[in-house]
């Protein structure tokens, strides 16, 4: 029985060409999955040869020295593993590959592969062909593996990859496996002249014989085990789980959560967890595509900060495996002031007047003799940074380690304004000691970061206005080799800054922008708020003028501890964006991004991708969009977008048409108007996990556009578009937006002017009374909760609600408490 519960929580991945290896193959077991049972998760995968043809002896080169060859361990603590063999086929071994593909480029050319599954379950697999590292171009169709060899193929042009190096005349091709249990191997790669298609069509969608048979055997039913519950880092307003399984492949097993507060009676719901099985996503770049493991994801929010709740979470699966866990978790409370610490008095050189005891002029000299819970009382003047005293080519190191109780605080003393000019140092304030907080200070110049932290914990910026060349504040790992990190940063409390980039003014001009600047990779590209690592909270900030508003992503890095996760940003104003308000472009999961104002940027939001989520993008408003209100691409999984309002200045697309495990509900979607398409422009790679449904539209009167992909192809290039006149006729083609409102216009909301190039005047979304949004959305635990009237409204705000408080809040940085 545990061998039939074995999960392959991965892919393999086969750089094709390799005449060197073409009469061997590899095996792939997983070791077990760490459950109930007494099996541990594999510390790395194992590999040996198979093989189907007999020919093993005609390998001359031992697989070692293969050009390329790359063998990927285990990511630690995460269950998501791979193994990656590559060569690059110009090497003289790769006798075939550079034969043919050399000689006859123009020419039609098949890859084939054999592979099969020695598991209970068959296992999906496909051919992805490459011009370069950047993105499959072209796929074969996934097929279903078993325990018989199957060839697998795809037939291709070299000449028509759009991406074909010519002088070297070199493509790429591998094998993508995705096996639920047991093992793969594949055997004698070959690339084959390929005779009598002149005319075939090097893109159309091919019939798939088998799939649905093989869909069959994956929707009988299936158990579920349940393992490991790994509980996320706390955040001050939300708890964060992910809960791994084995089995289920039917997908119709749940996990209903339920908390209180402790000492009260009444359970709250909370939102079903985000399914997980094995989307492969980031497929852009080769080297690092990443598979989703087989887990229920979810968060509980809203929380109160430092409030202990308990929390009952149920898997049920009508197949069997039901099972129940309950705990006491708590919040993480906000920053509090330190008790018994001494407050250090820093003046400007040469300040004039009466000072303080004890006084020192300037922060170094205060900050040398700092010890945990002391305060650093910067008095109103301007403090020069010294280009002479750079360490790291940081103005000031702030190495010391406080404690949580008793943090080191640097803050401005409220006798003016505490000005820290720069005259172009890498950093201002590098906070590398744990436990350190910068408040009401103001830094300007034409520094690359204003306020760094860098591998530490429990860090605050707030209170601080930032106006400079560079990035404003960052939450970064110090350095990286090989795509191992170290850690990053946690629990960082980032709120009510104001911080302004020097690109005011360049919204809706990002390809001007950057061919002024000599092309994208040479631009100058400033982030306003910048955080990797897990913990992090980022409320109530103003950020404008910079190429990205707020970034909380980064890379999948093997160190599990760098990978960022737990994150809540809310109540922002971000504007005046070159390219992105929000990205989460890198992040793993369990982000909140909710009641924000986005104002003037390329594009609202940003996922491409997200490695399975969950991340919830909700209650915000965007604005003045120049392109797409969501830029779903890298095939992102595990979002919910709920009850959002995006209003688009110079698009009418809505989203990108590769993205998957995704729900988006509830929006109010309107795009210009005029414009030159239709309000839709996207579709579903998995209809099964996937909808579109109760949102709100302004149709134009052009056609709609749906991606509709072959069964079984995951690819754009593998698609075929198709075009609806009406929105009925599109519902009867998706299958999607059946409860939708297509009649929107901006005369629902209070004051909403026409988004322009040039609009500045501050919108106010709610809707009008009588408006077709109001109850026309579906219920969203914790999103929609406490709604009026027969259901929810569509859009950001709730039909009667105050608009949120947007932005920096009044007061001094000790006196805004509330989150």
């Amino acid at each position: 029985m545990k061998t039939a519960w074995r999960l392959l929580a991965a892919h393999v991945c086969l750089a094709a060409f390799v005449g060197a290896a073409e009469a061997d193959g590899n095996l792939l077991a997983n070791g077990g999955f760490e459950a109930r049972t007494a099996e541990l998760m594999p510390a790395q995968w194992t590999a040996r040869r198979t093989t189907r043809t007999g020919r093993a002896q005609l390998i001359e080169h031992p697989p070692q020295v293969i050009d390329g060859l790359l063998v990927c361990a285990a990511a630690a603590r995460t269950g998501r593993y791979g193994l990656m063999v590559e060569a690059r086929h110009d090497t003289p071994r790769c006798l075939v590959q550079q034969r043919l593909v050399v000689a006859a480029p123009e020419r039609w050319h098949t890859f084939r592969v054999w592979a099969r599954t020695d598991g209970p379950n068959p296992a999906r697999a496909q051919i992805e062909l490459y011009g370069d590292t950047y993105g499959p171009l072209t796929l074969s169709r996934e097929v279903f593996l078993t325990p018989e060899w199957r060839e697998i193929s795809i037939s291709f042009i070299p000449l028509k990859l759009r991406r074909f190096d010519r002088d070297k005349k070199e493509a790429w091709a591998r094998l993508v496996a995705w096996p639920h249990t047991g093992r793969v191997m594949w055997d004698d790669a070959a690339l084959l002249p390929t005779e009598g298609d002149e005319g075939r069509d090097p893109q159309k969608v091919m019939e798939n014989p088998g799939w649905d048979e093989g869909m069959a055997r994956l929707n009988a039913p299936s158990p579920t085990l349940a393992g490991r519950l790994d509980v996320g880092r706390a955040t001050t307003g939300a708890l964060h789980f992910e809960w791994h399984i084995a089995g289920d492949f039917n997908r119709n097993g749940r996990v209903e959560a339920r908390f209180r507060r402790v000492g009260e009676a009444a359970w709250r719901e909370g939102l079903p967890f985000i399914r997980q099985q094995h989307e492969v996503v980031n497929r852009i770049y080769r080297q690092m595509d990443y598979v989703c493991g087989n887990s229920h994801a979810g968060s509980l929010f809203p929380l109160e900060p430092g409030t202990a709740y308990e929390v009952r979470l149920r898997l049920t699966d009508p197949d069997g495996g039901s099972e129940e866990r309950t705990m006491t978790l708590s919040t993480r409370p906000l920053p509090a002031e330190p008790a018994g610490g001494r407050t250090l008095h820093v003046y400007p050189p040469g300040a004039p007047g009466a000072r303080q005891a004890p006084a020192f002029e300037g922060v170094a000299a205060a900050y040398a003799v700092a010890q945990p819970g002391d305060i650093l009382q910067v008095h109103g003047g301007r403090h020069p940074t010294a280009r002479g005293s750079l360490r790291d080519g940081c103005a000031y190191v702030l190495d010391k380690e406080g404690e949580p109780a008793r943090p080191i605080i640097l803050r401005g003393a409220g006798d003016g304004e505490a000005l820290f000019t720069d005259d172009g140092s890498d950093v201002v304030f590098l906070l590398r000691g744990s436990h350190q907080r910068i408040e009401n200070i103001a830094i300007e110049g034409t520094f690359k970061t204003a306020i760094r932290g860098e591998d530490n914990q429990g860090g605050v910026v707030r209170g601080c206005r930032i106006a400079g060349y560079g990035n404003a504040i960052a939450v970064k790992p110090r350095a990286w080799e090989s795509y191992t990190l170290t850690w990053g940063g946690q629990d960082y409390w980032i709120a009510d800054n104001d911080c302004t980039g020097p690109l005011a003014g360049q919204w809706g001009r990002f390809n001007e922008y950057n061919q002024s600047q000599g092309g994208y990779s040479k631009a100058h590209k400033p982030g306003g708020i910048q955080v990797m690592g897990q913990g992090h909270v980022i409320a109530h900030n103003r950020v404008r003028g910079y190429f990205d508003g707020l970034s909380t992503g980064g890379f999948l890095y093997r160190d599990d501890a760098a990978v960022t996760r737990c994150i809540e940003v809310y109540h922002n104003v971000i504007e005046e964006c070159v390219d992105d308000g929000i990205e989460l472009d890198g992040a793993m999961g369990h982000i909140l991004f909710h009641h924000n104002l986005v104002r003037r940027a390329t594009a609202g939001v940003s996922a491409q991708p997200v490695h399975g989520g969950p991340a919830y993008v909700f209650r915000n408003v965007f604005h003045a969009l120049a392109h797409a209100p969501c830029k779903l691409s890298n095939w992102p999984a595990g979002l919910l977008i709920a009850n959002n309002t995006f209003l688009t200045a110079l698009s009418s697309r809505s989203l990108a048409a590769v993205w998957q495990n995704t729900r988006f509900l509830n929006n109010i979607d309107l795009g210009a108007s005029p414009a030159d398409g239709g309000p839709i422009r996207t579709g579903l790679m998995t209809p099964e996990s996937s909808a579109m449904d109760y949102n709100g539209y302004r149709h134009n009167g052009k056609p709609l556009f749906w991606a509709v992909f072959g069964r079984g192809a995951n690819m754009w290039p593998e698609c075929d578009y198709h075009r609806a006149r009406t929105p009925e006729e599109f519902v009867r083609l998706s299958g999607q937006e059946a409860h939708s409102v297509w009649t929107l216009s901006l005369e629902d909301f209070v004051a909403v002017a026409e988004p322009a190039r040039g609009e500045t005047a501050t919108p106010d979304p709610r809707l009008r009374e009588g408006s077709a949004a109001i109850d026309a959305g579906t219920p969203i635990p914790q999103i929609t909760d406490g709604f009026a009237g027969r259901a929810p409204d569509l859009g950001a705000l709730e039909h009667g609600a105050p608009l949120p408080d947007w932005g920096p809040r009044a007061g001094s940085a000790q006196e805004r408490k509330t989150p």
